[in-house]
């Protein structure tokens, strides 16, 4: 994991736990040590807790707003919901590395 994001783990994991986030992974350049602060962005996928479309579309905004100001960088943020493709699950099952588990 870039330097870049180790650093500001404890704030996104704040973040996480404000806003119902079950899980929190990322994947791409940030892992496999192709990121440049400056003109990377940050590839992540999501899991919130359970609630409700409008809830959830909402809180999605909050975080995905929130880990680009805490990251000063552009996020892709994925749900986990949206994520489809054989081949591209797979290569999350290799290359993602989970940075917050709500444990529940």
């Amino acid at each position: 994991m870039h330097p870049y994001l180790s650093d500001r783990l404890p704030a996104i994991r704040e973040a996480c736990l404000q806003h119902r986030v079950k899980t929190l992974y990322v994947f791409g350049s940030v892992i496999d040590g192709r990121f440049r602060p400056g003109e990377s962005d940050i590839d992540m996928w999501i899991q919130l807790k359970r609630m409700g479309k409008v809830e959830q579309a909402r809180t999605l905004m909050q975080v995905w707003l929130l880990l680009q100001q805490i990251l000063s960088c552009e996020v892709d943020l994925l749900p986990k919901n949206s994520i489809r493709g054989v081949h591209f699950k797979r290569y999350l099952e290799l290359y993602q590395v989970k940075i917050f588990d709500s444990g529940a």
